[in-house]
């Protein structure tokens, strides 16, 4: 038989962890705490982006 993947085991356990860490907080704490997560993601992803196409427009304009 195999041995179940640990993997999915140690994320679950990471999210439960947090989220046990996260109900001592004040709840606005938490939601804002969370949006600045998203929004900060989100920025990195736009700029992430837009430098992947900078680069792929000077590529395609050299040759």
């Amino acid at each position: 038989m195999k041995k179940p993947n640990n993997l999915y085991r140690k994320l679950a356990l990471g999210f439960l962890f947090i989220l046990g860490l996260l109900s001592f907080l004040p709840p606005e704490f938490v939601l804002a705490t969370l949006l600045f997560i998203a929004v900060t993601y989100g920025g990195v992803m736009v700029i992430k982006l837009a430098t992947s196409y900078d680069l792929k427009l000077k590529r395609e304009s050299k040759t």
